[in-house]
């Protein structure tokens, strides 16, 4: 099976809320292909970065994966919320990471580092100084209220 087919096949099965293991063994069981749980999880990375709004149905029924980078994703006027997304996926020498989009609409990715240090990655756009205060103020938050 090609590498593309198995990564849509992850990203649909982990927007449904499915754990890596269970996907593991739905790829072994329903299409009799067996990867490793790292070659998995290492997979699962690359299918963060996943635009889940340009998941799209093609004439043939099959399902079209537009991975967003800075490069293709222009920043946008925000629509006054901020928006934080936590990703369940682990990330070697992170507590926790995931997206932002900031109240002014730029978009970053954030890390909470094992040491506690809070960091941005990838970021597109520029988010202000009243975009950050509330980032860290809703993060803050949303964390305290997981635990």
């Amino acid at each position: 099976m090609e590498e593309s087919k198995v990564k849509k096949i992850i990203a649909k099965e982990l927007q449904k809320g499915l754990n890596l293991s269970q996907i593991q063994d739905l790829l072994k069981d329903e299409y009799d292909y067996k990867i490793t749980f790292l070659d998995l999880r290492l997979m699962a990375a690359e299918v963060e970065s996943i635009d889940w709004k340009s998941l799209e149905t093609t004439e043939d029924n099959e399902e079209k994966v537009t991975e967003t980078t800075p490069e293709n994703q222009p920043p946008v006027a925000g629509n006054g919320l901020t928006k934080i997304e936590v990703s369940s996926l682990v990330r070697p020498g992170a507590l926790t990471h995931g997206t932002v989009e900031f109240i002014s609409g730029a978009k970053a990715e954030w890390i909470l580092e094992n040491n506690g240090r809070l960091g941005l990655d990838n970021v597109t756009g520029q988010p202000t100084e009243a975009d950050l205060a509330d980032f860290q103020t809703k993060l803050q938050v949303l964390l305290s209220n997981k635990h």
